[in-house]
């Protein structure tokens, strides 16, 4: 059997699926015939919380006979898993939004999770959130390492192209002879999906053209991820590969649904999304931004004791305050709902949000505490060319209320809104 691991602040579940949908897509053209899975939030709320069920899961599925593994590994929970159990450990990004001391932690327990053994194969992105001298230093302690980035970050901090193996570009600078303009540096996306290019090979000769569908610069970061771990695995069939990428949604991450001259977007998360969005906005690729969003709540009955502390209210009161700020740049109107309030109330959850909102001096919006409903005024109420942006939730299929499980699927309630309306 080979154990993958992915962690990351962001791009793991992306990563995980994407590998996932390529190898049953080899499988299906009957050019692997292995058994495949993969455990993910996409069907785990935690898929490894502890060592103990990392252990499980290697023995459950051991019995099954299944040959590729696919685990995607909270960044909160690295430093409670042994790391020696991968054969493919992948990193896919470092997002750092805490405290100084919270971060030193997360760096090193990312270094404890890819220096621990000499047997697997580490594979590691550039985040610039990293300060420079400590990522090299980071990168230097790992042995069997693959380390990959995109040309625009590795100008302009200065980094050594001779450590990756491959980069993201776009076809408008000298990258063969190193000379790039950051100041006329051009996106590679657009509200339509990413063009872009990977450099790789022997010093970075090789060029692959990439369309993708998916939104967003960063979902090229993780094709380049994607792109070097089936290299590792030995499994690397460009035509497949790029018919794959063409027309793909991953579930509940920046899912995308055009209709009607709107776009909706179904998301876990507002960061960095609405960044990009807005960015489009001055662009005038689209019109307004509405948000539809909440916050989960504390007392949720199937995560594990450390979610019901103190430490954790407070964190996620931080979060709260935190996504208001970033939402309040950049949404046109905030429709605040419930997302998982568990135990807590949502109403006083929603009025704290309110609050932080005011702060910001932001004012363009409206409580609905009935997540249908907000999702239902927000999609009645926009006008073409404007982006709706569904988030807190992604695919996840139940919703938590007083502790109790119910099935709620934001995808399933944007395709009522849409039929009822008669849109197509």
């Amino acid at each position: 059997m080979i154990i993958i691991g992915i962690t990351g602040s962001k791009g793991k579940t992306s990563v995980a699926y994407l590998l996932y949908k390529y190898l049953k897509l080899l499988n299906n053209l009957q050019l692997l015939n292995k058994n495949i899975v993969i455990y993910s939030s996409l069907n785990y709320e935690v898929a490894i919380p502890n060592n103990e069920r990392l252990k499980e899961i290697i023995a459950e599925e051991s019995k099954k006979n299944i040959e590729y593994l696919i685990l995607e590994i909270n960044e909160e929970y690295i430093d409670k898993i042994d790391s020696s159990l991968f054969d493919l450990k992948v990193l896919t990004n470092v997002s750092v939004i805490t405290d100084k001391e919270d971060y030193k932690e997360y760096l090193n327990n990312l270094l404890s999770f890819f220096k621990n053994d000499d047997k697997s194969i580490n594979i590691l992105c550039y985040s610039p959130e990293i300060e420079k001298s400590e990522f090299i230093t980071f990168i230097n302690q790992l042995p069997n390492k693959i380390v990959y980035g995109s040309s625009y970050e590795t100008n302009k901090y200065g980094i050594d192209l001779s450590i990756f193996s491959s980069l993201i570009c776009d076809n408008n600078h000298d990258y063969d002879n190193h000379n790039y303009d950051n100041h006329n540096y051009k996106p590679i996306d657009n509200i339509n999906g990413i063009k872009f290019y990977i450099k790789h090979g022997k010093e970075l000769k090789n060029t692959l053209y990439i369309e993708s569908n998916l939104l967003f610069d960063y979902s090229a970061y993780n094709i380049n991820c994607l792109f070097n771990i089936i290299n590792t695995l030995k499994l690397y069939k460009e035509d497949i590969f790029i018919n794959l990428l063409k027309d793909i949604n991953i579930p509940g991450r920046c899912e995308v649904k055009k209709v009607n001259n709107r776009i909706i977007i179904i998301t876990l998360t507002l960061i960095p999304i609405l960044e990009y969005l807005y960015q489009y906005r001055k662009n005038n690729e689209i019109n307004e931004i509405i948000t539809v969003f909440g916050s989960i709540g504390i007392g949720h009955n199937s995560w594990l004791d450390e979610y019901n502390s103190k430490k954790q209210e407070e964190r996620m009161k931080k979060a709260r305050k935190y996504a208001c700020s970033y939402a309040s740049l950049y949404s046109s109107f905030i429709y605040l709902t419930s997302s998982d309030p568990a135990s807590t109330s949502p109403l006083l959850i929603a009025n704290e949000m309110e609050r932080y909102l005011i702060e910001n001096n932001f004012y363009d919006t409206f409580i609905e505490i009935d997540r249908k409903k907000a999702i239902k005024n927000a999609i009645n109420n926009s006008k073409e060319g404007n982006v709706i942006v569904i988030s807190g939730r992604g695919s996840r299929g139940k919703f938590i209320i007083n502790n109790k499980e119910y099935l709620f699927s934001d995808k399933e309630i944007i395709g009522d809104v849409i039929n009822e309306l008669g849109w197509k």
